[in-house]
């Protein structure tokens, strides 16, 4: 077990670049169905990034009074129209892929995307190989579950496997949950800067994602 790491990547602003749509697609539903400010969705969504979608438009629809019923068609449009764009791979986001897995380290997926979608974009992209198994949300929402899984995988204690591992991601959400299950937060400065996501509990933060593959993770 002592030879044993693990690394977990969130996927979406971490590896393809992603969060621009995310965040101008989900800001035009709520516009066209709610009669709300996407504007206002947007700096709301910011604030929560990592968070489940799902999430997201439940919480902000109840600040605002509205009914959470249509949700699930909202959710459903949301990913309807992502699904079908292509996201290119952030640069370097390759070479630290690589230069992490041949260090030794046994690589995991979770993201807040749908799983399928997110494998056919890592396959398409030849990145696919690197990763032992790739969560999205189509199973089980984004959270301590999705590590908990990779631990049982690895066949590992879910204790052992967070003190050996690090999640790399560039929301709070990815950092609050590397923290909450005491593993190594380690942000990428994509979408927000190095003061929030440090606030957010990151334990380091690179400005580009392609300094991971040279740095001690762990």
């Amino acid at each position: 077990m002592q030879d044993k790491k693990f690394g977990v990547f969130d996927f979406d602003g971490t590896i393809a670049d992603a969060m621009p749509v995310y965040f101008d697609v989900s800001a035009e539903i709520i516009e066209r169905e709610y009669n709300l400010s996407g504007e206002e969705f947007y700096k709301f969504s910011i604030m929560y990034t990592g968070a489940p979608i799902e999430d997201l438009f439940e919480n902000f629809l109840q600040s605002k009074g509205k009914s959470t019923n249509k949700v699930a068609d909202n959710i459903k449009t949301f990913f309807d129209l992502v699904n079908a764009k292509e996201f290119p791979v952030i640069d370097g986001a390759r070479e630290a892929i690589e230069k992490v897995h041949k260090k030794g380290f046994d690589l995991f997926i979770s993201t807040g995307s749908q799983t399928e979608r997110t494998k056919e974009r890592l396959e398409k992209a030849g990145l696919l190989k690197y990763f032992s198994l790739v969560y999205g949300c189509s199973e089980i929402e984004k959270g301590p579950e999705h590590i908990s899984d990779f631990a049982k995988f690895s066949k590992v204690g879910f204790g052992d496997f967070t003190k050996n591992s690090f999640l790399l991601g560039d929301g709070p959400g990815d950092m609050r949950l590397a923290k909450s299950c005491k593993m190594k937060a380690i942000g990428v400065a994509h979408t927000f800067d190095r003061e929030y996501l440090i606030k957010s509990g990151a334990d380091v933060v690179f400005d580009r994602v392609s300094e991971a593959g040279d740095m001690d993770l762990i």
